[in-house]
C-alpha cells in the first residue's frame, strides 16, 4: 500500500512537459467534415460536464465558418478542406490562445472574433491560482514563441491541448478525438502532395503563416476594442 502511494505521489509530481513537435505530415486522404466531428465530440465525456469556475477549458472554435478559409486550403493543399479548428484554454473567463505567441484573451472576445465554440472540453478544476497559472504560461514561452511557432506542427491546437494538460494536473481531451478531429487538421494538410511539392508549399505557407495571425490578431483586438467599448455602456 505505501509502495502504491508513493508512486501515486509521484506520478501526480512528475512535471508535464511540451509534446515533441512533428517533422513528417500525418498520412490521410482528407480530414473528417464539421458535423462528423461535431458527431463524436458530442460523445466525449469532458464535453458533458457542467463548468465551475475554476475549471480547465479547452474550447474549439471554427475559424473557417466565413466560407473563406476552407476553400483557400483546399486549394493550395490539393485536398478537400472541410474546416479548421482553433483551441483556446481557459479558467473562468482568462482564455489564452497561441499564433506565435502566446495571447492572454477572455472568452469573450473569442467568441465575438470567432463565434460560438463548437465544443467546451472540461478538464476539471484548475490546479493552481492566478499567480500559479501565470507561471506557468511563462515556463512555457521558452517552446511557445514566434521562433517556435509552425502553422503545420505546433500551432494555437497544439498550445491549449499541452496548457489543459498541465493546468488540471494531467486531465486531457480523449486522445483519440484529438488527433484525429483537431489536430490531424494541420498535421495532415500536405499529406496528397509529392514529396518536392510539400517542400515548396511549405516555404510558401511559413511565408504566409505571418499574414494568418496578423489577421486573426487583428480579429481578436477588434472584438476586444468592442468588449472595451460595451463596458463603458454598462457601468
Amino acid at each position: 500500500m505505501r509502495c502504491l502511494l508513493l508512486v501515486t505521489t509521484a506520478c501526480a509530481l512528475a512535471p508535464i512537459t511540451t509534446p515533441p513537435k512533428r517533422t513528417e505530415f500525418r498520412e490521410g486522404i482528407g480530414g473528417a467534415t464539421k458535423e462528423q466531428a461535431v458527431a463524436v465530440g458530442d460523445t466525449v465525456e469532458c464535453a458533458k460536464k457542467p463548468i465551475g469556475p475554476r475549471d480547465v477549458v479547452v474550447r474549439c472554435y471554427d475559424i473557417s465558418s466565413d466560407g473563406k478559409l476552407a476553400p483557400a486550403l483546399s486549394l493550395a493543399t490539393s485536398k478537400k478542406v472541410h474546416w479548421f479548428p482553433k483551441l483556446t484554454c481557459a479558467v473562468g473567463d482568462r482564455a489564452w490562445a497561441y499564433d506565435g505567441e502566446i495571447e492572454i484573451t477572455s472568452n469573450t472576445v473569442v467568441e465575438r472574433a470567432a463565434g460560438p465554440p463548437v465544443f467546451s472540453f472540461n478538464l476539471g478544476e484548475c490546479s493552481y491560482d492566478d499567480a500559479g497559472i501565470d507561471e506557468v504560461l511563462r515556463k512555457m514561452e521558452a517552446d511557445y514563441n514566434e521562433e517556435e511557432y509552425d502553422f503545420f506542427f505546433r500551432n494555437c491546437n497544439h498550445f491549449a491541448d499541452d496548457l489543459g494538460r498541465r493546468l488540471s494536473g494531467g486531465n486531457e481531451v480523449d486522445r483519440k478525438f484529438m488527433e484525429d478531429y483537431v489536430i490531424f487538421e494541420s498535421e495532415s494538410l500536405l499529406c496528397n502532395m509529392a514529396s518536392f511539392q510539400r517542400s515548396m508549399t511549405m516555404a510558401v505557407t511559413r511565408q504566409i503563416q505571418k499574414i494568418v495571425i496578423v489577421s486573426w490578431r487583428r480579429s481578436w483586438k477588434r472584438a476586444l476594442a468592442e468588449e472595451a467599448e460595451a463596458s463603458k455602456v454598462t457601468t
